[in-house]
């Protein structure tokens, strides 16, 4: 599984949970503190389940296992 590329808010690098695959979205979820996530407004939607790019990598790089790519190897 791939890393995706950031969505640009502001100047800000940002993920949307509701955007990512379902295996990434549920275990990122369970990494993440209530604090890490930011409401952002756009088009007069706010979107609730946004996080800062550079954790979302960090999670990814070093706590983030795609079981079903392990799998592949047996």
């Amino acid at each position: 599984m791939r890393k995706v590329i950031p969505q640009f808010y502001e100047g800000k690098e940002i993920v949307q949970l509701s955007r990512l695959p379902l295996n990434q979205a549920n275990s990122l979820r369970d990494y993440l503190s209530a604090g890490s996530y930011m409401t952002i407004r756009v088009d007069d939607v706010l979107l609730h389940d946004c996080v800062a790019y550079d954790e979302y990598e960090y999670w990814f790089e070093y706590c983030f296992t795609d079981f079903s790519e392990a799998l592949e190897v047996f």
